[in-house]
């Protein structure tokens, strides 16, 4: 039961995260340090799990990457989770 629970607000916690960063974008360093690593980045891009755009009118400008998609693409750290 109490197991249970911890499950479900760690649910609930990242749901809540995700909801919060709508309309929040990460920058190309980032996102691939979220994903676990560049090559990982691009093909979530060329998968179009990820989507992002550079701006127009700068030259040297950065992307703009979608942080909740970013988020969600998480590359999961093995051992690192714990349950109380």
């Amino acid at each position: 039961m109490n197991n249970d629970l911890s499950t479900i607000v760690i649910v609930q916690k990242y749901h809540s995260l995700l909801r919060r960063m709508e309309g929040r974008f990460f920058s190309w360093a980032t996102a691939k340090q979220i994903v676990g690593g560049e090559k990982r980045l691009a093909r979530l891009m060329e998968e179009e799990k990820i989507h992002g755009f550079k701006p127009d009118g700068a030259p040297i400008s950065q992307w703009q990457i979608n942080a909740v998609e970013v988020l969600a693409n998480v590359k999961p750290m093995v051992g690192t989770v714990k349950f109380p």
